[in-house]
């Protein structure tokens, strides 16, 4: 029983100190490196002269907002920014009057980094940006997903949003989504480069497409009295 007795008081003084070697852990510091601005994707429509135009159309309307956002944090790694904490901020040239971009990311604890794209000063054609807010994102940790709401430079008001993200396998999965007109636009590339394409209006299906390796694929379209089935090589 004595025997007992002293083993429990044993591993209760091992307890104790290790709990206490715990506590007396200095916090970990924080990463006070920069973040860098993510890299874009490059988004595909199917790869044949016959498909749906419109696939590939609106595949290269969501790349010219990603090539925007990437102007749009130019520049970032040739300046120290300012810190405090897990914010960091920079001001830089838009290149246009006296207008400054105030970017402002802030990493998180899951290692994705939030970016704020601010235009403050006056353009050549003497319009002043007062703060004005141009882009919001966020770009998930490894860049294996990102977030970019756009906003129109003159109202203030979000004009559009597009989101992705990667899976294990390296597909990618976007969505394009318009407010002013409940416009949704969804694109799936297959590292294939098989992929599919829906078109809502309204939540309401207009337009639907899949697509095999070769480019060849088949459509159904929503959009007139009837719906109609095609499909191209």
């Amino acid at each position: 029983m004595e025997v007992l007795v002293r083993r429990k008081a044993f591993y209760h003084l091992i307890g104790v100190g290790f709990l206490f070697l715990l506590c007396s852990q200095p916090n970990q510091p924080l990463d006070q490196t920069a973040p860098v601005p993510p890299e874009m994707i490059t988004i595909y429509g199917p790869g044949s002269l016959h498909a749906p135009s419109e696939i590939g159309q609106k595949a290269a309307e969501a790349n010219q907002w990603f090539q925007f956002a990437a102007q749009m944090l130019a520049g970032v790694e040739t300046i120290a920014p300012e810190v405090n904490a897990n914010v960091f901020q920079w001001e830089l040239p838009l290149g246009e009057g006296t207008i400054m971009r105030l970017i402002k990311a802030v990493r998180r604890s899951d290692k994705s980094v939030d970016w704020t794209v601010r235009w403050d000063g006056q353009a050549d054609d003497g319009t002043i940006y007062n703060d004005r807010t141009i882009l919001i994102g966020k770009a998930g940790k490894n860049n294996r997903s990102q977030s970019w709401a756009f906003y129109d430079i003159i109202s203030g008001v979000e004009t559009n949003k597009i989101t992705w993200q990667k899976d294990n396998a390296g597909n990618i999965s976007m969505v394009y989504y318009f407010p002013l007109i409940k416009g949704e636009w969804r694109l799936v590339n297959r590292t294939d480069r098989s992929g599919s394409y829906e078109f809502y209006l309204n939540n309401i299906k207009q337009f639907t497409a899949e697509w095999a390796a070769d480019g060849s694929g088949q459509f159904q379209d929503f959009r007139g009295e009837q719906p109609t089935n095609g499909q191209w090589d």
